[in-house]
């Protein structure tokens, strides 16, 4: 198929080629970054004035990267508005409808590529519907100079489109001290809604509120990145002031942010660029490219048809260490690690739970020492440890600087020394014995009240993993006289049920305990991270 045709120095470009260039650069963005961001990502792993909250987050990223890379799962959940500037030059011709080609483009892209659909049509004033599609996506088309057709593509995620502004101010802010002082209150007031480190954009002026915002966005895609360094009287022309983007970049670093968590690096980078404006009129306008930086250039010409590289192998930027426990030497390492390990004497921390049946799969003449680590994304880290083997503990104790402390509810409160946020409020129930050690009973929205006795699922499923090797769940259903019973949910039949119903009675039962309804069902509906859906489940069984 011929998709362009060259004639008296005029290019016809074919629907067609619209349609292909716009299918795989929103592919190519949902799964791969610039080498540029992942080398930023990089830099923040071997600055060692970072925190390690900065580090932590920086990992995550490029273990993420990694992931994505496969081209199977997107590099963020929300894959965003579907945004395409185009800038036909004047001997690029058309004789279509090329946003309809273009829109065709996105739809393939989001159709076959596992990419969220995130569009909402208005049915009424107060009524919306999904458009199922991604559609309609925002198509900018510019006359430009030229033998090219140039193209920007950008997914814009909910979170930094949200954090985006526009401020009307007047000449007064344009001295150092009182511009500074302003950008200090609008870029602290953005947060970490949207997804930190940003690439933050700043543009001062404009001739029209809506051309500043556009700039913005054009800005924080680094498409502007070759303006003149200076302006011009004659000209007017926008220009890119690095002097301020240095100014701006260390004052986001001086904040105490960090990369969502407290720390330095609020922003990978900054740009800065003033435009010309009406004497009566300042605006500025300030937004970001999250930490899921999504942009690809690309262009149609003569010789074909072209998109910017993006790099494919992420593992390359990743550290050749691996991770630990800060200040107790403890080496973290995965379930499969512990069956194949074959050193004598080391400490070993598994990143997961480890249940009764699973301690029991240990080889014999192990003689590695393993704990079980508590934590969550909130405390960025693992914050305490129990012995499992052997000599299995009961209780977990807390790591250097850590202590805890118990709610109203009894669930646990960690107050954790290397984050800005004093206190981390959870909603697991526990048993505090003392400011540094508790033992953990499960969580508080799945405790089950039977008779006003309250029972705590996981420790169930702890005995119960000693007689049932497929999935399984334990869960509150309704009971006439005591409220809530005991459920047993198994993926599997009837035949496995009877087993199941046998087996219980080998197992020693606090009171209420033991589950009074076992369900099977032949298969579990599952997450998109591979978790058991309870809810879904349940409606199933519709019990």
């Amino acid at each position: 198929m011929i998709l362009w045709a060259l004639h008296k120095n005029i290019l016809l470009i074919q629907p067609e080629a619209l349609k292909i260039i716009t299918e795989n650069a929103f592919y190519k963005i949902s799964h791969f970054y610039r080498s540029s961001h992942l080398k930023l990502l990089k830099k923040i792993l071997e600055d060692k004035d970072a925190s390690k909250n900065d580090h932590f987050v920086a990992l995550t990223m490029l273990k993420n990267a990694n992931i994505s890379a496969s081209g199977v799962l997107p590099m963020c959940q929300d894959t965003g508005t579907a945004i395409i500037n185009g800038y036909r030059g004047k001997n690029i011709f058309t004789d279509f409808n090329e946003e309809k080609e273009l829109s065709r483009g996105i739809y393939n892209s989001y159709q076959k590529n596992n990419l969220r659909f995130s569009q909402l049509a208005p049915i009424s004033m107060f009524e919306e519907k999904n458009t199922n599609n991604n559609l309609p996506g925002e198509i900018n088309l510019y006359a430009a100079e030229g033998d090219e057709y140039k193209f920007t593509f950008i997914q814009k995620g909910g979170g930094s489109a949200n954090k985006s502004f526009l401020y009307q101010q007047t000449k007064a802010i344009l001295n150092p001290k009182d511009l500074k002082k302003f950008l200090y209150e609008i870029i602290i007031s953005l947060g970490t809604a949207a997804c930190p480190p940003y690439h933050l954009a700043i543009v001062i002026g404009g001739t029209s509120a809506e051309l500043n915002l556009k700039t913005v966005k054009l800005a924080s895609t680094k498409y502007l990145d070759e303006l003149p360094i200076r302006g011009d009287e004659k000209t007017g022309h926008a220009f890119r002031d690095k002097e301020w983007e240095e100014i701006i970049l260390k004052m986001t670093q001086e904040m105490g942010i960090g990369a969502q968590f407290g720390g330095k690096y609020y922003c990978h980078d900054v740009r800065v660029i003033r435009l010309p404006r009406h004497g009566a009129s300042m605006p500025v306008g300030i937004g970001v490219s999250c930490s899921a930086d999504r942009q690809i250039f690309g262009k149609i010409n003569s010789k074909g048809i072209f998109l910017e590289k993006l790099e494919t192998n992420p593992a390359k930027y990743l550290p050749e260490i691996k991770e630990s426990l800060d200040g107790t030497g403890k080496e973290i390492i995965q379930w499969s690690d512990v069956i194949n390990d074959t050193t004598k004497g080391n400490e070993k921390v598994l990143e997961a739970r480890l249940s009764d049946a699973l301690l029991n799969t240990i080889p014999s003449g192990t003689q590695t020492t393993i704990y079980e680590s508590y934590g969550m994304t909130e405390t960025l880290t693992h914050v305490a440890l129990r012995r499992r083997y052997p000599h299995p503990e009961s209780l977990f104790s807390a790591l250097n600087g850590i202590q805890f402390s118990s709610g109203d509810a009894g669930n646990l409160i960690i107050h954790p020394s290397h984050l800005k946020q004093r206190t981390v409020v959870t909603n697991d129930a526990v048993h505090l014995y003392s400011k540094t050690e508790f033992e953990y009973l499960g969580r508080l929205d799945h405790v089950i009240n039977s008779g006003g006795v309250k029972l705590f699922p996981e420790s169930i499923e702890q005995k119960l993993s000693q007689i049932v090797q497929t999935p399984f769940f334990v869960t509150a259903l309704p009971h006439p006289a005591l409220g809530e019973q005991v459920g047993l949910i198994l993926e599997g039949d009837e035949t496995l049920k009877t087993k199941v119903l046998i087996e219980l009675n080998g197992i020693e039962w606090g009171a209420y305990e033991k589950p009074k309804r076992v369900e099977a069902i032949p298969s579990f509906d599952y997450t998109a991270t591979n978790k058991i859906d309870r809810l879904k489940t349940l409606k199933r069984l519709d019990l």
